[in-house]
């Protein structure tokens, strides 16, 4: 994934900054920094562009508006090219993790199964952008015990073994923790 940013990323992001007002010397330095940085900020859902802008003052000597829209919440996430992979590094792990497997059933309209690790991390393929108004609606802690359980078991449903024991077992410690 890395590797395959480095390839792209600079491109994209040097358009999307001289879209902006970022002059070309700016930008172009800025989309050929190591990409693992800004990678891990886009999976945190962090936008690094006022911190890569911020040495050179270029981000200073912009409109308010196309400031605005570099250090936004809208502007980086769609940088990326190609799908994005979420890797839930405990999502096999532990029975206290059972938050993952809701959180991961509850967006599964927009993410896909691809693979795990045998012993702990599961990765998982972003199909297609979350819209905002998706975003605000859905959360964990609006959904009732039944729903949690129902998505729960969904995503029990997808492994076998000693894995799909697990996340039983993550079910009935959550279970176990409302009834307390």
């Amino acid at each position: 994934m890395i590797a395959g940013l480095a390839a792209t990323l600079p491109r994209t992001l040097t358009g999307g900054l001289r879209a902006q007002g970022v002059p070309l010397n700016v930008a172009s330095h800025v989309a050929h920094l190591p990409p693992v940085s800004t990678l891990f900020s886009a999976l945190l859902g962090y936008n690094p562009i006022g911190n890569l802008l911020g040495p050179s003052g270029a981000l200073a000597r912009l409109p308010r508006h196309n400031a605005a829209v570099l250090t936004g919440t809208q502007f980086f996430p769609h940088l990326i090219p190609g799908r994005s992979l979420v890797v839930q590094q405990d999502y096999l792990y532990h029975h206290w993790v059972a938050w993952l497997h809701v959180t991961m059933e509850l967006y599964a309209d927009y993410f896909e199964y691809v693979c795990d690790t045998e012993v702990n991390s599961a990765v998982f393929l972003n199909t297609k952008p979350i819209p905002e108004s998706v975003l605000r609606r859905h959360s964990v802690e609006s959904l009732s015990v039944d729903e949690r359980c129902v998505l729960m078991d969904r995503a029990a449903a997808r492994f076998e073994g000693r894995k799909r024991d697990l996340l039983v077992s993550a079910k009935a410690h959550f279970l176990g923790m409302m009834t307390t």
